[in-house]
């Protein structure tokens, strides 16, 4: 009694067929896409997904939700891969499913861009305007996490020697927080001022936002009051002296000069100190 039997494997088509795209991912954050396996034929299908290769389990973590089962005839399959990057940088992995009686692994090539976090300022540019000298003026900045994941912060100005400060020097901003950076000025000087604050964001793309002002009125100041000096009552023909401190805050030298107004508005010639 002759026997014929003819053996099939059954036909296994992917979508996406060649590359599955993930775009941005955030590091060290699992995103997911889906690989779908059409099987046309009349047959069921098996099939087994290859464990990564060692070598770029470095570079991103790559997990099926299942790494082996079927695809019953005329029907398909969605099979949910995450993956997790490691590094920052662009991210090329092969990723293999074996159909059973089929001897070469089908691939898929997995691509994506590992980034940091995202971090917005609201503002580029700081303008203070006309500032008294040695008068606190205080802007703020709002810092926005617009990502997934946590961002670390440092803040410092330009300048060693800034006449602006920072009142927060690292910042921690959990995913989509929001927080305000207070900067304060103090002009010393009666001239335009400018600086750049600078924003170090960990594993992100850092920022900067100028500022500038202009100060106003003098840097120098004293630490009692000198616009009246009163002498109090004294008996005549004694000489009285009373010391008064003068201090220049600014960054320039500057010259004193004083006069005296005797009653009836007439002005003695003036005096001063360099």
């Amino acid at each position: 009694m002759p026997i014929q039997a003819r053996c099939m494997v059954p036909t296994v088509s992917f979508e996406p067929s060649e590359t599955l795209h993930y775009a941005d991912v955030f590091i060290r954050y699992p995103f997911h896409q889906c690989i779908v396996l059409h099987n046309p034929s009349a047959l069921p299908a098996k099939f087994e997904v290859v464990p990564q290769d060692e070598a770029t389990q470095a570079i991103a973590d790559i997990e099926p939700d299942q790494a082996s089962g079927s695809v019953p005839p005329a029907s398909s399959h969605v099979l949910t891969i995450t993956l997790t990057s490691r590094k920052i940088g662009p991210i090329r992995i092969p990723l293999y499913i074996r159909i059973l009686g089929h001897t070469v692994p089908y691939p898929v090539t997995l691509t994506a861009t590992s980034i940091g976090p995202r971090v917005h300022v609201d503002k580029q540019l700081l303008d203070y305007g006309a500032c008294k000298c040695l008068q606190p003026e205080t802007r703020s900045l709002r810092i926005t996490n617009d990502s997934s994941i946590d961002a670390a912060i440092r803040v410092f100005m330009k300048q060693k020697a800034s006449v602006w400060t920072v009142h927060t020097k690292m910042i921690h901003l959990t995913p989509q927080e929001t927080c305000n950076l207070d900067i304060t000025l103090v002009a010393d000087e009666t001239r335009k001022m400018s600086d750049v604050v600078h924003l170090v964001v960990q594993e992100g793309n850092d920022l900067a936002v100028n500022v500038r002002a202009r100060g106003i009125g003098t840097p120098v100041t004293a630490p009692e009051p000198i616009e009246e000096i009163d002498f109090g009552t004294q008996y005549t023909t004694r000489t009285i002296t009373k010391k008064y401190v003068v201090e220049n805050r600014g960054r320039s030298s500057r010259k004193l000069v004083w006069q005296l107004v005797r009653e009836g508005g007439k002005k003695n010639e003036k005096s001063g100190i360099p």
